[in-house]
Parts: C-alpha cells; sequence; structure tokens
C-alpha cells in the first residue's frame, strides 16, 4: 500500500455561520501529484491554509505522512514584510534561514530528522527559475506577477522539499514558463498538491484531480479530461435514472388517483350491495398497493444532478453590418525610449477571435490598449468604424464600485429591472443570497464575473480581453467559452489558458524575435506550425506543400477583405495581396519543375 502524504478526514470549515465545505475526506500517495479543483468561493484556499496551521478547521482533521518541516507552499501572494532585493531572500533560503511556514507538528508519522536541503546557492537558483540577472538587484514588491512565481518557485527548489503544496501557480505564467512549470513538476519525485484552473496543465501534471464542493470531495484518477468525461458519464447516468424515476413516480400518482377514484365510486354506489362493496374493497386494496410502491421509489429516488445554474449567457453584441471594425497599419508605440511594439499591421472583422500570445512584457497589454484607445500609437495609424462600439473587460473590473452591491452593480444600468438583473445573476453563478453583498467583499474571480456580467449588458460589437482568465474557475471559464463561441461580434484576448484559446480563437497574434505577426487559423494550428519551426533545419527546403496551402488560405482571406477604411490601409491591403500571389506563384513555379 502506497504511503501518504497527506490525509484529510471528515474537514468541515464554517465562515460567518454558512458552511464552505464539510464531510471532506482524501488521502493524496507520497510521489503523487493531484490538481485540488472548485468553483471560486468553495474554499480551496482556506483547505490549504488549513494544511499548514494558517487556518482552523471547525471539524475534522489532517494527517500528515511526511515530516512538516519537508513541506513547501506557493502561496497566491508573496509574502515578505521586510521586502528585501532577490538576491537577498533567495540567499537567506540558501543559508537555511527559511521562513516558510510549515504544517503544525501534530497527527505526523513517526520520522527521522532530516538534513539540510541546501546545496545551491541564490543565483544557481535563479537562474534555474529563468528569472533575468537584473531581477536580482530589484525589491519583490517591484516584481511582476510572473517574476513573483519564479521567485517562490526557486525558494522552493532550494528548500527541496518532499511535498510541494502549489496554490494557483499558473495565474501570471506565459506560455514559455508555464512549459518550464509542467517538466519541472513531472520530473521531480516530490508530492505534489496543487490548485489551478488552467485545463492543460491540469493534464499535463496531475495523476489525479480532487474535487471540492460544499458537499464534500470527490477523487478522479487522471487529468481534467479524464476527470470531464468521468464527471459527464456520471451526471448522464444520475439524469437518466432521475428521469426515469420521475416517470414511475407520476405514472403511479395516477394509477393511486385512478384507483382512488373508482373506489370512492363504487363504495358510493354499494350501499347493501355485497357486489358493489366487494368491487370497492378491490379497488382500495390496489390503490393502497401503488401507495406504498410510490413511498418506496421515494425511498431510493436519486437527487437532480448538481450541474450548477444554466444561461444561454449570448452576450449582447450586435454585429455591424460592416465587415471590417478596426484598421491598424503600420502601428508602433514606445515608452519614452523604450520601444514595445515594432511596425505592425492588423485588421479585425466581425467573427474574428483573435487570441493575443507572448512572453510577459513583451507588449501584449500594450497592443489591446492601443486597440481601445486607452494609448496612441507613436507611429503608424489606428481606424475604426465610426459605428463601433468596444467592450474593455481591464476598465470595466477597475471601474467597479466596490461600495456597491452586487445586484446594486446591474440596477445602476439603463432600463434594468430586479428580474432581468437577478436572472442574468444567477446565469453567471451568482446565487441569491449573494446579490446583497457588497462588491468589495467579493473574490477576484467573482468580480470577474460581474465585469463579464457589465459586458454581457454593453451591446458591444468588439470585446476587449485581457487576462479575463486569471481568477476565473473551470465552470465560468467554459460558460465564458461557450458564449463566446456564439457571439456575433469580434473578440480579442490575451489569455495563458492554453484550453480557452485552442477552444475560441480563430486566428493568433504572437510576438516572433520581438516582433508581432498575425496567423490566420486556430489554436492548433498556430502551435502545429510553431512546432515545425522549432524543430526545423535552416538548411532544410521547407515543406512547400504546406506552404502553397498556407499562401493560398491568406490569399483567400485576403480577397474577401471588403475595401479598407483609408487610402493608406488599402494600399497597404493591395500591397500584401501582390506579395502574397507573387510568393505563391513562385513557389507553384518551383513544384512544376
Amino acid at each position: 500500500m502506497m504511503n501518504y502524504a497527506i490525509k484529510v478526514q471528515s474537514a468541515k470549515k464554517e465562515v460567518s455561520g454558512r458552511v464552505l465545505f464539510e464531510n471532506v475526506s482524501f488521502t493524496i500517495g507520497q510521489g503523487e501529484r493531484v490538481a485540488l479543483i472548485g468553483r471560486n468561493g468553495v474554499g480551496k484556499t482556506t483547505l490549504i491554509e488549513a494544511l499548514f496551521g494558517r487556518a482552523s478547521l471547525d471539524g475534522g482533521r489532517i494527517l500528515y505522512g511526511v515530516a512538516p518541516e519537508r513541506f513547501a507552499w506557493l502561496e497566491q501572494q508573496l509574502h515578505s514584510a521586510a521586502d528585501p532585493h532577490v538576491i537577498s531572500y533567495l540567499s537567506a533560503i540558501a543559508a537555511g534561514d527559511d521562513a516558510q511556514q510549515h504544517p503544525p507538528v501534530v497527527d505526523t508519522l513517526d520520522t527521522p530528522p532530516v538534513s539540510s536541503a541546501h546545496g545551491h546557492s541564490a543565483k544557481s537558483a535563479a537562474a534555474w527559475a529563468g528569472l533575468a540577472p537584473a531581477a536580482l538587484h530589484t525589491r519583490l514588491s517591484h516584481l511582476s506577477g510572473g517574476e513573483k512565481t519564479r521567485v517562490q518557485l526557486a525558494a522552493i527548489w532550494l528548500r527541496a522539499p518532499e511535498v510541494i503544496v502549489l496554490d494557483e501557480p499558473t495565474n501570471h505564467l506565459d506560455a514559455e514558463s508555464l512549459g518550464w512549470l509542467e517538466e519541472w513538476l513531472r520530473s521531480t519525485r516530490a508530492t505534489v498538491l496543487f490548485v489551478s484552473h488552467d485545463r492543460t496543465f491540469i493534464d499535463r501534471v496531475a495523476h489525479a484531480v480532487i474535487e471540492l464542493t460544499p458537499q464534500g470531495a470527490r477523487r478522479f484518477d487522471g487529468g481534467y479530461t479524464a476527470f470531464h468525461a468521468q464527471r459527464d458519464l456520471e451526471l448522464h447516468a444520475t439524469q437518466a435514472l432521475y428521469d426515469k424515476q420521475r416517470r414511475e413516480r407520476r405514472e403511479l400518482e395516477d394509477a393511486i388517483a385512478r384507483y382512488r377514484e373508482w373506489y370512492e365510486r363504487a363504495h358510493r354506489a354499494a350501499g347493501i350491495d355485497y357486489y358493489q362493496r366487494k368491487k370497492a374493497e378491490k379497488n382500495s386494496t390496489r390503490f393502497k398497493a401503488k401507495e406504498r410502491a410510490l413511498q418506496r421509489l421515494e425511498e431510493r429516488m436519486v437527487e437532480r444532478p448538481d450541474t450548477g445554474p444554466r444561461s444561454r449567457m449570448e452576450l449582447g453584441g450586435a454585429a455591424l453590418a460592416a465587415k471590417t471594425l478596426l484598421q491598424m497599419t503600420d502601428i508602433e508605440h514606445a515608452y519614452g525610449a523604450r520601444t514595445v511594439l515594432q511596425p505592425f499591421s492588423l485588421t479585425v472583422s466581425r467573427g474574428d477571435r483573435i487570441a493575443v500570445l507572448g512572453r510577459n512584457g513583451s507588449g501584449k497589454s500594450t497592443l489591446l490598449k492601443l486597440i481601445v484607445g486607452v494609448l496612441q500609437p507613436t507611429a503608424g495609424e489606428v481606424a475604426r468604424h465610426p459605428a463601433l462600439r468596444i467592450g474593455y473587460f481591464a476598465q470595466e473590473l477597475d471601474g467597479l464600485d466596490l461600495s456597491q452591491t452586487v445586484l446594486g452593480t446591474l440596477l445602476a444600468l439603463p432600463d434594468m429591472t430586479v428580474s432581468y438583473a437577478r436572472t442574468v445573476l444567477a446565469g453567471f453563478l451568482f446565487p441569491a443570497d449573494q446579490m446583497r453583498t457588497t462588491v468589495g467583499d467579493l473574490s477576484m474571480g467573482e468580480r470577474c464575473r460581474l465585469a463579464f456580467i457589465k459586458l454581457y449588458l454593453s451591446a458591444a460589437h468588439l470585446l476587449v480581453l485581457d487576462e479575463p482568465t486569471n481568477y476565473l474557475d473551470i465552470d465560468t471559464r467554459e460558460r465564458i467559452e461557450d458564449a463566446l463561441l456564439a457571439y456575433p461580434g469580434a473578440v480579442i484576448m490575451v489569455s495563458h489558458d492554453r484550453t480557452f484559446a485552442a477552444r475560441v480563437a480563430n486566428a493568433v497574434v504572437s510576438w516572433d524575435q520581438g516582433r508581432p505577426t498575425t496567423f490566420r487559423g486556430s489554436y492548433e494550428q498556430w502551435v502545429e506550425r510553431a512546432q515545425r519551426a522549432s524543430q526545423a533545419d535552416p538548411a532544410v527546403t521547407r515543406d512547400d506543400s504546406n506552404e502553397i496551402a498556407r499562401l493560398q488560405l491568406h490569399l483567400t482571406w485576403l480577397m474577401g477583405q471588403e475595401t479598407a477604411p483609408t487610402a493608406s490601409a488599402q494600399e497597404k491591403l493591395m500591397a500584401e495581396i501582390r506579395t502574397t500571389k507573387r510568393a505563391l506563384d513562385a513557389l507553384s513555379a518551383d513544384r512544376r519543375r
């Protein structure tokens, strides 16, 4: 039998008299990698804090199969009151001056004393974590979110723990960093428990998934795809049984009503007639037997499967009659002497769902701000359709009134009624008892949901979404994906959630050697092209068949564009058509030779 690292038994937690979760039991074996998932607000972080003694349980207990000092914890926030430079912070850990909080020394198996694991320097840890040399002399408070995560991971690497607990490690990491983290976790011999809403990350790392709900916790072997398939199978089976039992109950209730009516009719007509009395008694026996059958059925009836509140979630955007919504022509942008956006052109058309991908700091958010007009380009031109309405997620999130209630936030909108506001909020997973909660008391995930509702009601033609998925649970992400797929306008989004991009995007803007480029195709096709490019030897002739197909697709798209909104943009479009056609003709001629 596998030794356990963590065992949770009948855990319960209440907050302000409300049960957050109860009846939570699970075991994590030594060497396992387990994902803890659940909706925002269900108590995932609280449960992890209980592991480390920072939060108390209101019932149950936690057992530890590994010595407390061999645990390491990556929290959502990097805590350090002294705010040291990165080199000082990591050097203290390398020297053994470790302020990391450990689980309480209770309910722990007898384990031998642990020798020091600090065999590396701060610089080697920083290099391992991919931190730039300049970051070593930066204070922790001045780091970006991704850099803070890398510092915490470097600290964990220095500790060489036996149990690694990661709370939302993927939130601020770009695709390159995510790949690096996945490789490390797959190669480590440590036990890993992590909270994440990144479905691709879970698939690539986890041996098992534990779903936390208010009623308890269930374990599923495999990654998120296996969990989702198993859960769907169980939901369908439970729904089928629920529907069958409902039909049986209706049939029994109809039969009871029918036999009771026959009994009462025969009883009234019986008088002293022996034959009629016997007939009435027979019907009485029948409906009483059916009543007993109904009672037995109701005792074994399953509850309706909990699939959560449902909403069609069709965003309120109305499609413009024009095909082209926005045209960017040779735009550049610089902050002082630092250029963050090289010359770049982009056409945004109705129906586009463009994923903007790149390393942290590459200029993704700057591009989005140029699109919505928060920034103006230092060179080039941005032409927007005069009737274009843009919904900007970052702006909506920053603009939430923290003193307002959830319901009041919507009632402040034009022509909003209480009933419609409640309906929309329920569709976005806000329960009735949360309608009067102030926005300032919401979690970041809940605030993100509320910001999306404002976009839902904005009637925008173009949605610009800057990191919309960071704080959203998986259920919310999947609802938003479904909505965006049916959205009649256009969407431009920055997200490190690869599953989100794969489901939604039909085009990709990515950074190649510091310059953004546009790929017209799905996220999977973009990944395949990037993989081919990274594996190709420069001396080897490219695959002409694939290149011809790509050029033909691109030319077809270019020819389908309507007249550009400005003369310079039209000239740019025609030049790109000519260049693409020449390249296609040259490749086709080469193949005929």
